[in-house]
C-alpha cells in the first residue's frame, strides 16, 4: 500500500531539502520538551574533514585511519600510512576522546561512529569527519552511543544525500542532526560502559595476538637460499603444476625445505575437515538469515564482528556455506589473509561466503585452529600456493598441501586457552557496548512523545 505524506513548502524551505526521501514519516518525531533537544552544531565545537591524499603500506609516514577502523563504536589501530610532513600532521592528529563519522558509505553503512580512546599518534583520511562536542553539555562517548542507536542511526540516514550505491552526509548536515541533552549523570553512565567495553575488546586484542606469537615463535625461520637464484628441474614444475617464478623463489623453497627437514610435520586436513559449500539460500528466497563476508571478521580478535541479516533472495551468488559453532572459517583471498574467525555460538548456522574455507576442527579446539591458521605457518604456505590475478587466491586444493608441525601437548593447551580466553573478552565487550547503546536508546526515547 502506498503512503502519501504532506509537506508544506515552507518546511521544505526550512530544511532546504525538497526529496521524498528526507520527508519519510519513519524519520520523523514529536519531543516531550523542545528545549531538552538541540542541533548537534551548537554543542560541536570542532567539524573538521580530514585527509585526502595517497596512501601507503610501506610504514613511510603517519598511520592514517580509514572507516575501515571504525568497528564497534571505537577506533581502532591504523593498517595504512600517508606521507605528510609534521606541520600537517599536527593539524589532524586523533586526540583522546575525537569522534570520527564516516561521512560517505553505501546508504546501510552511511553514518558508522566511532571514539578515539587509544589511537593517538594518526591522522585520519577525507571521508571522515571529526566531531569534538563540548563536553560541559555532551560527552564524546554518549555522543558516539547516541550516533550508533536505532534513533540516531536515522536521523543521520534522513540527512544522507543518496546517489547510485552511495550516500554522502556533509558536515553541515551533521550538524543539524538533532540530540537530546541527557542529564550528565546518564552520559556519565554511558561513558563508563563504553571504556569497560573498550578494556574488555582491548584485553581480547591482546590474548589473540600472544596466541599467535606462541606459533610464530616456533617457526624456523629458514633464511633465503645464497644468492638469491633458484635452480629447478622440469620434473618439479610438472610435479606442482606451476610454472611461476615465485612459487619457486629462494624464499618459497628454502621455507618448504625447512618444514620438511627442520620439524616432525603433518598434513594441515589430517586434523580439520575442510567442507564443501553446503547450501542455496536462493532455494528458499523468502527465509531470513545472517550473512557474514570477509568485511564482517575484525582481524585483530580473530571474531566476527558483525553479520548482516537478509533474506535468501537478497543474499549473493557466493553466500554457500553455511556454518555452525565451533567452526573455523579462514579467507582464502591473499590480500586478506588475515581475516580468520572463530564461529561461536550467536553465528551458528550464519550464511559464509565462498571467499573461506570452512574448516570444522576434529583434533584441536577450534580456538587453536584459528591461532594456526593466522600464524606464519599456514600464511607462508599460502601465500605460495596462491594463484596469480588481479584478485589473487589460494585455490581450495591447496589445503591438503600444506605442512605443520606436531606441536606440543603443552602449546596446543596454552594456546586454545588464551584463545578461549579472547573470545570470552571480546563478547563481554560487546554485551557492554550493547548495555551502552541500550541505555541511550531507552534515554532518548522518554524524550520522544508516543
Amino acid at each position: 500500500m502506498s503512503v502519501v505524506t504532506s509537506v508544506n513548502v515552507s518546511e521544505m524551505s526550512a530544511q532546504n531539502r525538497f526529496s521524498a526521501e528526507f520527508f519519510d514519516p519513519q524519520y520523523e518525531f514529536r519531543a516531550v520538551d523542545d528545549s531538552e533537544w538541540v542541533p548537534l552544531g551548537t554543542v560541536l565545537k570542532q567539524v573538521q574533514y580530514g585527509l585526502s591524499l595517497a596512501m601507503n603500506d610501506t610504514g613511510l609516514g603517519f598511520p592514517i585511519l580509514r572507516m575501515n577502523e571504525l568497528d564497534l563504536g571505537f577506533v581502532k589501530s591504523a593498517s595504512r600510512f600517508a606521507d605528510i610532513d609534521d606541520a600537517v600532521s599536527l593539524r589532524y592528529l586523533i586526540e583522546p576522546g575525537d569522534v570520527l563519522f564516516n561521512r560517505t558509505n553505501a546508504f546501510n553503512m552511511v553514518g558508522r561512529t566511532g571514539i578515539a580512546l587509544s589511537a593517538q599518534g594518526t591522522v585520519f583520511a577525507s571521508y571522515l569527519i571529526r566531531l569534538r562536542p563540548d563536553p560541559t553539555r555532551v560527552l564524546p562517548e554518549y555522543l558516539t552511543a547516541y550516533l550508533n542507536t536505532p534513533f540516531g542511526i536515522s536521523q543521520v540516514r534522513r540527512r544522507a544525500m543518496r546517489s547510485i550505491n552511495q550516500a554522502n552526509v556533509s558536515g553541515s548536515e551533521i550538524r543539524k542532526v538533532k540530540i537530546p541533552l541527557l542529564p550528565m549523570s546518564v552520559q556519565g553512565e554511558v561513558r563508563d560502559l563504553l571504556h569497560k567495553s573498550h578494556e574488555s575488546i582491548s584485553t581480547s586484542e591482546k590474548k589473540h595476538a600472544r596466541a599467535i606469537e606462541i606459533l610464530n615463535l616456533q617457526h624456523p625461520l629458514i633464511s633465503a637460499i645464497p644468492g638469491n637464484i633458484s635452480v629447478v628441474n622440469f620434473r618439479m614444475l610438472l610435479d606442482d603444476r606451476r610454472f611461476d617464478a615465485e612459487f619457486f623463489s629462494p624464499g618459497s623453497l628454502s621455507f618448504a625445505a625447512g618444514i620438511a627437514d627442520s620439524v616432525t610435520s603433518i598434513g594441515l586436513t589430517s586434523a580439520m575437515l575442510p567442507l564443501s559449500v553446503n547450501i542455496d539460500p536462493r532455494k528458499t528466497p523468502d527465509l531470513e538469515y545472517r550473512y557474514v563476508e570477509l568485511s564482517n571478521i575484525d582481524p585483530r580478535t580473530g571474531a566476527i564482528a558483525a553479520g548482516q541479516s537478509r533474506i535468501g533472495s537478497d543474499l549473493p551468488s557466493r553466500a554457500r556455506r553455511r556454518v555452525q559453532s565451533g567452526d573455523v572459517v579462514a579467507s582464502s583471498v591473499l590480500g586478506s589473509l588475515n581475516k580468520v574467525a572463530y564461529v561461536d555460538d550467536a553465528y551458528d548456522g550464519a550464511i559464509v561466503s565462498t571467499g573461506f574455507f570452512h574448516l570444522r576442527p576434529y583434533k584441536w579446539s577450534g580456538h587453536f585452529v584459528l591461532a594456526l591458521m593466522k600464524s606464519r605457518w599456514v600464511k607462508d604456505q599460502f601465500q605460495r600456493y596462491g594463484n596469480g590475478g588481479i584478485l589473487s587466491a589460494v585455490p581450495d586444493d591447496a589445503l591438503e598441501k600444506i605442512k605443520i608441525p606436531a606441536f606440543s601437548d603443552e602449546t596446543i593447551e596454552e594456546v586454545s586457552r588464551l584463545g578461549e580466553e579472547s573470545q570470552d573478552a571480546v563478547n563481554e565487550g560487546r554485551a557492554l557496548f550493547r548495555a551502552a547503546i541500550e541505555l541511550t536508546q531507552q534515554s532518548v526515547c522518554e524524550k520522544i512523545k508516543p
